[in-house]
């Protein structure tokens, strides 16, 4: 189960450790078998995990279940795909891990936010001072059950970390602000 609602461009958070999809490589399985899995966390451990172990077809893709690479453990996690010493992607994908108890309800993406109506966040699981945002994009409050996170900034995205057992945990939503201004004009040459 992941956090909902995310930026694209934000890391994706789960919390239970996630699998890895292979798109399109099930035709070539065996090739797959050959690679393994590196799972470095935020502290440097890096954890290897053959794929001819745990590799299984799924249509025409290929899913990995990363269980036991993380330890279920909070942080921040890096993922190598690795054929021999040399990296089979790209770039290193990341994902982070969150504890069960910790729940967030995201800013609706379909709602058009204004200085009225401005997005916000709840976190239920965690104390107001393990919330943290720039001071001139938002506040944080808390209540008896949840803190509440709200931005005022509608040139910048509602964006906020999280402090979870020592890691910290970025978060990132995109949404619509409407506002306008004022702008001085230039003068019209004829």
């Amino acid at each position: 189960m992941a956090v909902e609602g995310l930026s694209p461009e934000a890391i994706p958070i789960f919390y239970h450790e996630p699998r890895l999809r292979l798109i399109n490589a099930a035709a070539s399985l065996d090739d797959v078998r050959r690679l393994r899995v590196r799972v470095t966390s935020q502290s440097g451990l890096a954890r290897d995990l053959p794929l001819n172990v745990v590799a299984k077809p799924n249509e025409n893709d290929v899913l990995i279940d990363l269980h036991g690479l993380t330890d279920r453990t909070v942080g921040i996690y890096e993922l190598q795909l690795l054929r021999n010493f040399a990296s089979a992607l790209p770039e290193r994908l990341s994902f982070a891990l969150l504890p069960k108890d910790i729940r967030i309800t995201s800013p609706d993406r379909n709602t058009a936010y204004t200085h009225e109506n401005p997005p916000s966040v709840i976190v239920q699981g965690i104390a107001a001072e393990q919330v943290h945002v720039l001071p001139n994009d938002g506040t944080v409050s808390q209540d008896d059950q949840s803190v509440h996170v709200t931005w005022h900034n509608p040139h910048a995205m509602p964006h906020l970390v999280l402090t979870v057992d020592g890691a910290d945990i970025p978060f990132q939503w995109d949404i619509t602000w409407y506002h306008a201004w004022i702008e001085p004009s230039l003068p019209v040459k004829l």
